[in-house]
Order: structure tokens, then C-alpha cells, then sequence
């Protein structure tokens, strides 16, 4: 089927490479007959090199091409072709030069045609597809040469008809994607225009026939030859069909497990690789497979509820989004599969369901808007999903409950619909506010409230946020991905070149920075192009830049650019020349510099621009401090249109002694402009605060609007803090807690005290029966009590043998020691003071020894020693008379 071939064509010029097929393609193909192969590559038709339908084709979503191998009996074959159903088409004899394959002279292809073409009247007739090479093309060319002297002549009856024009290509063996795109596309055009009919190309690829070459190289060029000649060959109009051909080891489509698409295949399926946004734009893409590996695919057009058949996560981070909804089709054989190491993240407001199986051994995240699972219970291993502040997972289930087994679940935001955590399942509620709609049952999981301590963190001090026009927060922006977008949700985001994602930063002098991106590695981010030149132009307005960052390295070199914007005709940077700032400002008149030094680790930088009548003035502020101002100056206008460059110069940048400077050595975190506003002292000394302020860090309020059922063997976490201050659980619906672990931890500030309480749970209804219970350790002389969790869901801190809770150590709690004699009980209830859960003589002496004792300062009259031993005779008496 395939041989060596020497290309015949001349080498033209390819401008670009860009991004594979439009979906749905029906000119997309695939050469062999495994169903599994055809609907894994989203072809829209296939061949087998026969005429027979395959048994491995049973499910195949693609149309059946037939082709006739061999001319001998001819009339049989062409009947079987005949009674295919669905099948309009046929190829004829394939590589008829070549002994090995169909080898058949012209003559004898002349002579099989009509009855060819009598027994197929209305089916469209595809040359004999030959290699393209000196045999291959002379035959085709003889063929064709008297196709065309017959249907010339003056008799009709030996009119020949061949509907299009099929030929191999695989003439490049050597890993020069670009020659050999030149290459293939200029054949392609050469049969079109030699024989003035459409093109099939039914065999394609670049293969190293000599081996000279590693099989890597050759991958790697395959892909890039894909990337340049799909698009083109569907741009012809010409072209009705192609087919590579996957069968060699350098340039396999699919790999295991699951066809998994290689680096080639991302090009053939065209999948979503980073930095490409498809968007559906209201039209569905049938019965193809939306891959996806670090892209995006979005709709920003009419509502498709039959979007695509099945979506596929192969890595990185991907994102599915849009304005307007969209579903994936309901079929028996729809998916959303997630790979080990991908991540499928949910953007934008809209709501996007997936439908079928859900296959998840990597991540799933709704950031914003709706997620509707329409499935059954996700299987696979090892993938979390988490669930955003202000997001919203939709469960709607299949036959079953919708179970989350042995994997981690995060949400702090809205879970719709009935859920089980199962099977060592690993649920965080954190958030101000998570909430669970409907029913909530926990077995053998841990279901903790908050995560570890208090996680809801709000600032002392908030930024100033007047005519804030660009905020470049790595906090706030995703990871997985080459944008770094603006957190004011302008659509002014920056582009790294490559992939990036920003690093977790803790600083106890610097609270405020919780993430950053390390620049030097990955060359800075670049945009804003004729930016400052818009809007008035900003350029001509007062101006305020702000940027945090870290320096690594106190010696690492001269010209490091923070922050650059305008080019450097006109423009402005923070430059960093080793420990030296500089804040440079290039308007109409000289360059204006403010310098001071920066020490290592984390800095806040302040640029203000004032522009007067009679005289401009430029101010740096570091660390909330103001370290200059030049006044007196000529500014005027202090941008051009250039592009801007954060974390290292992206078009020619001002400041630095010659071209883009160099990259920043250190972390950039945060980078902000504010239009027409210039910063008091006030103001520069606000947004440092802001930064070097600890956060006030808030309990969570998880809300289970259903009930909520856990298990004896799950466990039940929360945090205390200050002042009272608790994770909490309100249920709405009925709390069945039974035999489960209760885990408490203290995460507050100031000791705990006796008389110290703490609102845990909230419900109507409940039915509860704490395990074993951990609790935060306490003074000495104090203990916990837990009888508030069956009463109003609370409990307290209070003096040893205060069993009632009241403040006082008196003998009501002796009474309750009593009444509860020689019972085991939940820890620190009833009657057990000391906290293992037997009520005994060991609580009765901690009573005893502490009698008298009062939380509000007074003490309680205390009996004379003849009265207590009264009450202490009694009290063994008690203890006898029990144990008979």
C-alpha cells in the first residue's frame, strides 16, 4: 500500500501554522477498520482497503467508503458494492502500478470501468489511487489520458466516468515538516489541475524510509507537517476527501490506553492544545470528540444542547466555557473523561452538561457558573473535584444515588442535587458559605468543615480601588494556562509564552502576597499593544503604576525589567539594576529616573505621574514610604502604542541601556495601573498595609439543605477559634450522626477559658451518637462538655466537675454524676468529667476536688467537712447498692 516516493514539487511558501480541522469535517478520514480508531478520530468516513463492511467496524460512526482491490470478478464485487445500504461511493483499485498490491494494467482498468459504472449508476467513482511517484503517475496519467479520449469522441456508449481523483503521498523522509508540507501541498494542487477533477488523498504521511533519522524527530515533525496541511487541504475546495495514514511507528495517531491521541494525533482530532480558544459559536460538532490539552472551548453563540458527543481532558489545565449553554449529546456512548494529570476546569457564566459516563482519574473544577453532572457516579482513581466560592455543581443523577468514592471533594460553593461521599471520599465545605441543596450521606469518609483552620480570609485593609483600571493579581488568576488576566475582569489580559502557573507565596512579613509568578523562566507576560494611546489618551492623563515583587538575588545583573509600558521613545518602567530601583518616566521632554535601593525578598513599589500646567512632577514610593519626587519636569505625553512587558520589556523598553533589557530574576505578584489618578503618601502607605496586614481569617458556615446522614465509620472535623468563633453545620432537613468520629481543633489565638462556648451544629431534627471524639487539650484544671451537641449543637469549656455546665461546681453536678453512674457515654457527657467516657468514682473525686469552685468569681457556699463527707458516704453507699 504505500512505497517510497520522490517528491515532484516545487517548494512554496507557508505562512503560518495554525490549528487543525473545523469540526465535524467531512472531509476528515480514517484508513483502516476498527470502529474504536474511526470514532476516536472524529473522521466523517473510512476505508479498509476492501469492499466489505468489517465486522470490527460494528458501531462506527463514520460512512463506509468500499474499494474494489482487485479486478477480477468484477461484476460479483460490484453487485456486493450495489447492496451496500448507505454507501453512494466506491474507490477502484488501489496502487494498481504495484505488483504487491493491485497490480493492474491500464487496459484491464479500462475494461472493468463500465461495468463498473453500469452496475453503480448514481454512486460517485474515485480514480485508482496510485502512489505518487514516476510509476504511479504515469499510469494514472496513461488511465486518465484515455478516459478523456473516450468520453471526447462521437460515441457515448464508451463514455468512461471517474468523479475524482485519488493518489498516496509519501514523499518526505527526512524531519523538514515545513519542506515536506510545501511538498504534499503542491501535489495536491498538480492532480487537481492535471486532471481538472477533486481530490481524494487516501494515504499521507511523512516516514522515514532510510531510518537515518530518530523516530522522535520524525513524531515531531509529523505533527508539525499536520499543523500546516490541514488547514489548507480544507480551505480547498477541491479537496473532497483525505485520510493519513497512522501505521507507522513515527506516525501513530493513538496510543494507549483509550486512543490516547499522541502529538500527532492532537493535530488530527484537533485538539485544543494551550493558548487556542475553539469556539462553538452555536454550531454543534455532531457526533465528533472535543479534545481538549490546555485550550478551551467555549460558545459565545446560539445554545447547543447537542454540542458534541463526548469531551476528553488529555492534559494541562483545559477549560470548558461560554456564554450561552451548551450540553454534550445523549447517546449510549457519550462520555467526559479526564486523564491522569489533566485538569477540566468550568469558566464562564453559562451552564454546561455533561451527559453519560463520566471517567474522571484527573481533576474537575467548576470555577464560575453552572456544571450540570447528567450522569451516573464518576469512576476512575485519584482526580478531585472542587467546587468555587459562587459556583454551582448540578447533580442530576441517573438510576443511582450520585456517589463521590475515594477521591477528594472540595466545594465552596453550591452542590445541586442528592450526593454520598463514600469509600475514603475526602470532602472539604470550606468557603464563607458552602451549601448542599438537597439530601448529603457520608460513609467511611471524612467530611471536614473549613479545611485546616480558618480559611475565609478578609483583609484589615483593603487597596485603594479609585479609578483603578488594570490589576495583574497572581492570586487571582488561573493556573495551567499562557494568560495572566486582568482581576478587574477587563479583557485586557498579558501573555506569557508559554504556559504558566503562579507559585504559593507565605511570607509573614508580607500576609497580603499568596501567590506569584516566577518570570525569568518563563520570559514575562506581554499585551496591551496601542493601550495607552486609547482613552483620551491615557498617556496624556495622570497616572499611577504599582508592583509588587521579590527580589532572589541582590546581585543578579543590571537592566531587569519589572514593569515596562509604552516602548522607549515614550514610555515607563521599574527597572531593577541589581539592588537599584529605578522608576523611569520618558515623555516628550528628557528622561526622568527616581532611584533607590531595594532590599532582598518582597517589595511594594509606587510610581506616581502628576502632570500640571506650569511644570510635571514624578514620585516613587517603596514599601509605603515615599523615596523621591522630581518636580519642575516636561512630560506632556509618557507612552507610545508599543506593547508592554510585565516581568521582563516585550517591545523596546525605556530604562534600560539597549533593546528589551533582561527578564526580572525574582516573583512578580501583583502589577496595577490606575487611570488618570495620582497616589497621596496616604494612599502608597494604604496598599502597603493592605499587603503587610495579616488577614482576619473567618470560620465556615457549611449548609446542608437536605439531611444529612454520617456514618460510624466517617469522621466529622471543625475548627474553634476566638471569642466563639466555629466552623459550623446547619441542616435544615434530619442530622443522623451515628458512632461517628468527632475531630475538634483549636486554631484561636488567646488560651482557652472556662466559659468559652462554641455553636457547632445547627438543625431541627437529629439523631446523634458520637465515636470517639478529639478534643482540643485544656488547663489542667478545666474540661469540655458535650451535652450541648444533643441540645442546640454546642459545646462549652468549664471548670472540672461543672457537669451541668453552669458555672458552678455545686451538687447539681453531683446529681448528675448520679443519675448517670456506671454508664459508658459520649466523652464529657453526663456524668464523666474526665473525659473517658466511663461515669465513675474517678469523675466523682475530680467533683469532689473541686467543689465549691465558681466561673464568676463568687464563690458557692461551701459545706462544712462533716457535710461533704455526708454526701460522700452517700455517694459510695450509691456506688455498693449499684454493683450488686
Amino acid at each position: 500500500m504505500v512505497n517510497r516516493v520522490v517528491s515532484y514539487s516545487l517548494a512554496m511558501l507557508v505562512l503560518g501554522i495554525v490549528s487543525c480541522v473545523e469540526a465535524g469535517s467531512p472531509k476528515r478520514g480514517w484508513a483502516g477498520s476498527s470502529a474504536l480508531d474511526h470514532n476516536a478520530s472524529n473522521a466523517s468516513w473510512y476505508y479498509r482497503w476492501w469492499h466489505t463492511i468489517p465486522s470490527d467496524a460494528s458501531g462506527t460512526l463514520s460512512e463506509f467508503i468500499p474499494l474494489i482491490k482487485y479486478p477480477n470478478n468484477i461484476q460479483t464485487k460490484v453487485s456486493s458494492v450495489a447492496a451496500l445500504p448507505n454507501v453512494d461511493t466506491l474507490l477502484v483499485l488501489n496502487e494498481p502500478e504495484r505488483p504487491d498490491q493491485s497490480n493492474t494494467t491500464v487496459m484491464e482498468a479500462l475494461d472493468i470501468w463500465p461495468v463498473v459504472q453500469a452496475g453503480l449508476p448514481t454512486h460517485k467513482l474515485v480514480s485508482p489511487g496510485v502512489s505518487d511517484n514516476a510509476a504511479g503517475i504515469d499510469w494514472l496519467t496513461d488511465f486518465m489520458n484515455e478516459v478523456e479520449l473516450r468520453n471526447a469522441n462521437a460515441n457515448p456508449a464508451d463514455d468512461l466516468r471517474v468523479d475524482a481523483i485519488a493518489f498516496h503521498w509519501y514523499g518526505a523522509s527526512s524531519p523538514n515538516a515545513v519542506s515536506a508540507a510545501n511538498s504534499f501541498l503542491n501535489r495536491v494542487d498538480w492532480y487537481h489541475t492535471q486532471f481538472n477533477r477533486p481530490v481524494w488523498i487516501t494515504e499521507f504521511a511523512m516516514h522515514d524510509w532510510e531510518e537515518n533519522d530518530p523516530t522522535q524527530a520524525m513524531i515531531e515533525a509529523n505533527a508539525q507537517f499536520l499543523s500546516i496541511v490541514i488547514p489548507e487541504l480544507e480551505s480547498r475546495s477541491y479537496v473532497e476527501r483525505y485520510s493519513y495514514y497512522n501505521w507507522f511507528d513515527d506516525a501513530m495517531v493513538f496510543e494507549s490506553p483509550n486512543n490516547m491521541p499522541t502529538v500527532i494525533g492532537d493535530q488530527y482530532v484537533d485538539t485544543a492544545l494551550p493558548g487556542t480558544i475553539r469556539d462553538l459559536a452555536g454550531v454543534s460538532l455532531g457526533t465528533d470528540i472535543g479534545y481538549l490539552r490546555g485550550g478551551e472551548i467555549t460558545n459565545t453563540g446560539a445554545a447547543l444542547p447537542l454540542a458534541m458527543r463526548a469531551l476528553d481532558a488529555l492534559g494541562g489545565v483545559s477549560k470548558i466555557s461560554g456564554v450561552t449553554d451548551w450540553s454534550l449529546s445523549d447517546r449510549r456512548d457519550t462520555y467526559t473523561r479526564v486523564r491522569p494529570g489533566a485538569t477540566l476546569r468550568k469558566t464562564g457564566s453559562n451552564t454546561i452538561n455533561l451527559t453519560g459516563v463520566l471517567e474522571l482519574d484527573g481533576n474537575l473544577e467548576v470555577i464560575e457558573g453552572v456544571l450540570s453532572l447528567q450522569s451516573n457516579s464518576p469512576s476512575g482513581t485519584g482526580g478531585a473535584i472542587r467546587v468555587k466560592e459562587n459556583a454551582t455543581l448540578q447533580i442530576v443523577a441517573g438510576r443511582n444515588l450520585f456517589t463521590v468514592a475515594a477521591r477528594p471533594f472540595q466545594s465552596a460553593g453550591t452542590v445541586e442535587g442528592a450526593i454520598r461521599f463514600s469509600s475514603g471520599a475526602s470532602v472539604t465545605a470550606d468557603g464563607p458559605a458552602p451549601t448542599f441543596t438537597s439530601n448529603v450521606t457520608v460513609e467511611g469518609s471524612v467530611f471536614d468543615i473549613g479545611g485546616a483552620g480558618f480559611t475565609v480570609a478578609t483583609s484589615f485593609l483593603a487597596p485603594v480601588t479609585t479609578q483603578l483600571r488594570l490589576d495583574y493579581d497572581a492570586a487571582n488568576d488561573a493556573p495551567g494556562d499562557n494568560l495572566w488576566n486582568d482581576a478587574t475582569g477587563s479583557a485586557d489580559s498579558l501573555t506569557f509564552g508559554s504556559v504558566a502557573s503562579p507559585i504559593t507565596v507565605a511570607d509573614s512579613a508580607f500576609p497580603g502576597v499568596t501567590a506569584a509568578y516566577l518570570t525569568a523562566p518563563i520570559g514575562g507576560a506581554s499585551g496591551l499593544n496601542q493601550f495607552f494611546e486609547g482613552g483620551g489618551p491615557r498617556s496624556r492623563q495622570d497616572a499611577t503604576f504599582e508592583v509588587v515583587f521579590r527580589v532572589d538575588n541582590a546581585a543578579a545583573g543590571s537592566d531587569q525589567v519589572l514593569l515596562e509600558v509604552g516602548g522607549a521613545a515614550r514610555g515607563v518602567a521599574f527597572v531593577l539594576n541589581n539592588n537599584q530601583l529605578t522608576f523611569n518616566v520618558d515623555g516628550d521632554g528628557n528622561d526622568i529616573n527616581l532611584t533607590t535601593a531595594v532590599a532582598q525578598g518582597w517589595n511594594h513599589a509606587v510610581g506616581v505621574i502628576d502632570l500640571e500646567t506650569g511644570g510635571d512632577s514624578v514620585t516613587l514610593f517603596i514599601n509605603g514610604q515615599a523615596a523621591g519626587t522630581l518636580s519642575g519636569q516636561s512630560i506632556v505625553d509618557w507612552s507610545g502604542g508599543n506593547l508592554s512587558g510585565l516581568g521582563a520589556g516585550s517591545s523596546s523598553a525605556t530604562g534600560v541601556s539597549s533593546g528589551l533589557g533582561a527578564p526580572f530574576h525574582g516573583a512578580v505578584a501583583n502589577a496595577r495601573y490606575y487611570e488618570n489618578y495620582k497616589f497621596s503618601a496616604a494612599d502608597a502607605l494604604q496598599n502597603y498595609e493592605a499587603l503587610t496586614t495579616a488577614p482576619l481569617l473567618s470560620p465556615t458556615e457549611a449548609l446542608v439543605q437536605g439531611t444529612f446522614s454520617i456514618d460510624t465509620t466517617s469522621e466529622l472535623r471543625l475548627d474553634l477559634g476566638d471569642a466563639g468563633a466555629a466552623d459550623k453545620l446547619t441542616v435544615d432537613g434530619a442530622f443522623s450522626v451515628v458512632g461517628t468520629a468527632l475531630s475538634v481543633n483549636y486554631v484561636g489565638q488567646t488560651p482557652l477559658a472556662a466559659g468559652n462556648s462554641f455553636d457547632l451544629f445547627d438543625y431541627t431534627t437529629a439523631n446523634l451518637s458520637f465515636g470517639v471524639v478529639t478534643l482540643p487539650t485544656l488547663d489542667p484544671t478545666l474540661r469540655w462538655r458535650l451535652d450541648g451537641l444533643m441540645i442546640d449543637g454546642s459545646i462549652q469549656v468549664v471548670l472540672a466537675g461543672d457537669l451541668n455546665a453552669d458555672g458552678f461546681v455545686d451538687i447539681a453536678d453531683y446529681t448528675v454524676w448520679r443519675d448517670s453512674l456506671d454508664q459508658s457515654v459520649t466523652r464529657f457527657t453526663a456524668g464523666d468529667s474526665n473525659g473517658d467516657g466511663l461515669v465513675d468514682q474517678l469523675d466523682l473525686a475530680e467533683w469532689q476536688n473541686n467543689y465549691g469552685a465558681s466561673l464568676f468569681g463568687t464563690a458557692q457556699a461551701v459545706p462544712e467537712p462533716g457535710c461533704l463527707g455526708a454526701i460522700l458516704a452517700t455517694a459510695v453507699a450509691f456506688m455498693r447498692g449499684r454493683r450488686r
